[in-house]
């Protein structure tokens, strides 16, 4: 986890590629998602998704796919 301090608030990065979701919750970063900022998760899967509505935490999925040599990306609520 990577964390950007800003004026506009903390920015939290969590690259769980390699640990999956189970590293974020073996290593205790799941407690990080109540301290105030915007938490990202890259490379989150539906376990992930699945802990966040336990949890009642707010989250946008964003989906990243090639488009025409660039990238196009859906959020989806």
């Amino acid at each position: 986890m990577q964390e950007y301090s800003r004026d506009e608030g903390a920015i939290f990065h969590y690259d769980i590629y390699q640990n999956g979701f189970l590293g974020l919750l073996e290593r205790g970063l799941c407690e990080n998602f109540e301290q105030e900022g915007l938490h990202l998760i890259e490379w989150a899967d539906e376990e992930c998704e699945k802990y966040l509505q336990k949890m009642g935490v707010k989250f946008l999925k964003i989906d990243i796919l090639p488009y025409k040599n660039k990238r196009k990306y859906i959020i989806n609520e």
